[in-house]
């Protein structure tokens, strides 16, 4: 699951403590790391897998990076309810999520025409 918020966004989200250790693991302010942070016109196509029960990275931070990304451009985020982080992974499931996201990975590879359709 994506780490798309690394940074405080004022009045939408706080890292909390997360932040403090962020910081010194990162050895740089978060901010300049952070996918959110750095969304502008020129960000690629994004489409986003995530679990709506994800405690370790929050379903909120997929759904700010979604909002603010996809109004410069096209963002699709699939979020799973009931579903933990790394859900996708193939063993979990029978892999029956891992099926799921790679078909629509396909889908959305295919209308950008990056992959052929058969």
């Amino acid at each position: 699951n994506p780490a798309l918020v690394l940074a405080d966004i004022t009045g939408e989200y706080a890292m909390g403590d997360k932040l403090k250790s962020l910081e010194t693991r990162m050895n740089t302010n978060p901010v300049n790391l952070s996918p959110y942070h750095q969304v502008n016109r020129k960000s690629p196509p994004t489409i986003i897998f995530h679990g709506k029960a994800d405690a370790v990275v929050h379903y909120k931070t997929a759904e700010l990076y979604a909002a603010k990304a996809g109004a410069l451009g096209r963002v699709e985020l699939h979020g799973f309810a009931n579903q933990n982080h790394g859900f996708f992974n193939f063993k979990k499931n029978n892999g029956e999520f891992y099926k799921k996201t790679v078909a629509k990975m396909d889908a959305f590879l295919v209308s950008l025409k990056y992959l052929d359709s058969k």
